[in-house]
């Protein structure tokens, strides 16, 4: 399964990709090391880091994200 979120500033595009790995993990069973999680910049990149790991601990370390 892929899934492209495209939108505006300001509109939980994080949000939402928080929310989609924690329902793959906890509800549809998806192995984390699977899940492969990208942003355009860097510092969003360590903000999707902090916000996946702050929801989903130790989990959080088998999702590469970037």
């Amino acid at each position: 399964m892929n899934e492209v979120i495209i939108a505006c500033a300001g509109s939980g595009k994080r949000y939402s990709i928080v929310e989609k790995i924690e329902n793959l993990i906890k509800t549809e069973n998806i192995d984390p090391k699977n899940i492969v999680a990208i942003s355009y910049t860097h510092k969003s990149a360590d903000e999707l880091k902090k916000r996946i790991s702050d929801k989903l601990g130790e989990l959080s370390t088998k999702i590469t994200i970037g």
